[in-house]
């Protein structure tokens, strides 16, 4: 067995995991999708919808971290959480929550929710800011 060729698949394999695309709209990691493109959060529900699976549901503190190495530490991106007793997009409970301080903010009425650097907070829906989306196919594929 040749060691070379062994090291050279296992990068290849990595490289197609983390692949970044400048020249286009997305990026993307295994889970997760960043799309650069401003929507509100119902336009960014239904833009993952029809190209990947969903917005991204955040469930655990190893999907947080794989969040914040995709986002740019200081960009808000809207993620599949909202407030109807807190659920994510895809219509489940949620029990995991990385709220930033004083969040949730209880008097905005429409509130969905946005991650910056892994920390949550609630805004107005309406708000436009690039989103994550949750892919269940390969993360290569467009």
């Amino acid at each position: 067995m040749q060691h070379g060729s062994s090291f050279q698949m296992l990068l290849l394999v990595f490289l197609q995991l983390n692949v970044i695309n400048t020249s286009t709209e997305a990026v993307a990691y295994p889970r997760f999708i960043l799309i650069n493109d401003a929507k509100t959060w119902a336009e960014a529900q239904s833009y993952c919808r029809q190209h990947h699976t969903d917005l991204a549901s955040v469930r655990n503190q190893d999907e947080n971290r794989e969040m914040v190495t995709l986002v740019p530490s200081r960009k808000k991106v809207w993620i599949g959480l909202f407030r109807d007793s807190w659920k994510w997009s895809d219509g489940s409970a949620t029990s995991f929550q990385n709220w930033n301080e004083r969040q949730p903010e209880h008097r905005i009425k429409e509130s969905c929710v946005a991650s910056r650097a892994g920390k949550w907070e609630n805004l107005p829906c309406a708000s436009k800011l690039f989103f994550a989306c949750y892919s269940g196919e390969p993360s290569c594929s467009k």
